[in-house]
C-alpha cells in the first residue's frame, strides 16, 4: 500500500513540475500564459475624410463584456493619434465625438492582430 501512494505521489510531482516547465516555456517564447489574457496597446487615428488628422478628439473607448469592465476616455494628439493599453483581445466599442464632425461609434474585435484602427469622420455639413 506503502509502494503504491509513492508511486501515485512521485507521479503527481513529475506531472506538476512537467505543467510548470510548459507554462514558463511558452511564456517565455510567446509572452502569454495560458488562460491569461494579456493587455496590449491599440493606435488609434482620427482623420477627416481628406485624411487629416484631428487634433484633440475625445475618444471613448469601453469592453463589450459582461464578465469584464474596462472603460477609458482620452484625447487625440495634435496629430490624431491617441494610443491606449486595453484589457486584452474583445469587442470594444470605439466613440469619437470631435467639434465640428459627425458622431463616430462602431464595434470593432480587437487583439494583438489590429494594432491600429483609423477613424474617418466626416464634417457635420457632409453628407
Amino acid at each position: 500500500m506503502r509502494r503504491r501512494v509513492a508511486k501515485t505521489t512521485r507521479f503527481t510531482s513529475a506531472l506538476v513540475l512537467a505543467v510548470c516547465v510548459l507554462t514558463a516555456y511558452q511564456k517565455e517564447t510567446t509572452g502569454q500564459v495560458p488562460g491569461k489574457q494579456m493587455p496590449f496597446t491599440v493606435e488609434i487615428e482620427v482623420v477627416d475624410s481628406n485624411d487629416k488628422p484631428i487634433g484633440n478628439a475625445p475618444v471613448f473607448v469601453r469592453l463589450e463584456s459582461e464578465n469584464e469592465d474596462f472603460q477609458k476616455t482620452l484625447n487625440t494628439s495634435e496629430k490624431g493619434l491617441a494610443q491606449i493599453k486595453i484589457a486584452g483581445p474583445g469587442r470594444y466599442l470605439i466613440q469619437v465625438n470631435a467639434k465640428g464632425y459627425k458622431n463616430y461609434g462602431k464595434i470593432w474585435d480587437l487583439g494583438p492582430h489590429q494594432e491600429r484602427v483609423v477613424v474617418k469622420l466626416a464634417r457635420e455639413n457632409e453628407n
